[in-house]
Formats: structure tokens, C-alpha cells, sequence
């Protein structure tokens, strides 16, 4: 009887629909997971299409970053001070790499999530690990970023149900591992 061989991927791509992504720049984020074992996670940085950078490099937010985003006050937006190879502790999930046996490691998207703070939840979860999150400027993808729950009322709902399962699971107030990976990340940037 033949021996079948099962193929196992090497890496996981995780994109969204509206991200148009290279191969050449899926092949890039890849060279940055292979030559560095505690990066759990590469992303390039995420371009409207008017050519302006989202505000898709973050840090971990507390309660009242949500209320102001909800309610669309100005946030600093970090990916445009990024420059070079930077650990980052949380990029939005439109484009996320990963090495296969990592994201098995850590459990996959936990499916409590839907459609909202999934990304917030795997980016916790690595830097509960103490690995890494590089984010890298020289590959910028254009995301047709929607904001669906800012226009239609159900989303708005279905996305304050996954921010009350974030911080059921992760607690009201951050961690001393989070607060100084937030004030890391932020120096940084200076």
C-alpha cells in the first residue's frame, strides 16, 4: 500500500479581500520569520488608496482608546512614524504572516472573535509569549479599508460584542508586560 505524504505548509497568510498584496512582498515578510525564531509575526504596513499610511501599527488599547475611536476623535497615527524594521505590539489583521507550526502554536484565531479584535487577540497572545511582531515599511500594500461598523449599525454591534469578549478574556487593565511593551514601542518612535 502507497505511503501518502500530507503537504504542510510552511507559512499561514492571513489577508483580508480588500488588500492587494505582491508575491515578491508575501516572499519578503517571509525572509523576516525565517531568519529571526522569536518573530511570530511579519506585516507590512497597510496603504490607503490615496497613497496615505492607516493607522494599522498600534498599541494595545485600554477602554477609553476604543471610546475614541468609536467616536472618531484623532488618534496618533504610529505607522507613519515607521521607518525601519520595528517590533510592533499589535498591526491590524488585513495582512498578517506566520510560520505554519507558529500559528498552530498559539491556537489559531480564537473563535469566540467575529470579524472584530481577532487581530487584537493574536498579536496578545504572542507578545504573552515574549516573541516579537515586525512590522516593515518598505513593503506597503493598499487596503480598501471599509470601516464597515462605522456605517452599518449591526457590525457596530457585532465589533462592541468582540471589544467585551477582548477584555473578558484579557482583563480591564493591561499588564506589566503590555504597559512595557507599549512604552517600548513608543520610545521607538522618537
Amino acid at each position: 500500500m502507497p505511503v501518502i505524504k500530507l503537504f504542510r505548509p510552511a507559512y499561514v497568510l492571513i489577508l483580508n479581500p480588500d488588500l492587494l498584496i505582491l508575491e515578491s512582498q508575501v516572499i519578503k515578510l517571509a525572509e523576516i520569520l525565517s531568519n529571526n525564531s522569536d518573530v511570530y509575526l511579519s506585516s507590512p504596513l497597510l496603504i490607503n488608496n490615496d497613497g496615505s499610511i492607516q493607522n494599522s501599527v498600534r498599541v494595545f488599547p485600554n477602554l477609553f482608546d476604543f471610546l475614541f475611536r468609536i467616536l472618531n476623535f484623532k488618534q496618533i497615527n504610529y505607522a507613519e512614524k515607521i521607518f525601519n524594521n520595528i517590533n510592533a505590539p499589535f498591526v491590524h489583521g488585513a495582512c498578517f504572516l506566520f510560520k505554519y507550526k507558529i500559528f498552530n502554536l498559539i491556537g489559531g484565531f480564537d473563535e469566540s472573535f467575529f470579524l472584530y479584535c481577532e487581530d487584537l487577540d493574536i498579536c496578545r497572545r504572542i507578545i504573552e509569549l515574549d516573541k516579537r511582531i515586525i512590522v516593515v515599511p518598505k513593503i506597503e500594500c493598499i487596503h480598501k479599508h471599509n470601516r464597515s461598523s462605522r456605517k452599518v449599525f449591526l457590525l457596530f454591534l457585532v465589533h462592541l460584542k468582540s471589544i467585551f469578549i477582548y477584555y473578558k478574556k484579557w482583563g480591564l487593565v493591561h499588564n506589566n508586560k503590555i504597559k512595557i511593551y507599549n512604552t517600548i514601542f513608543i520610545n521607538s518612535l522618537k
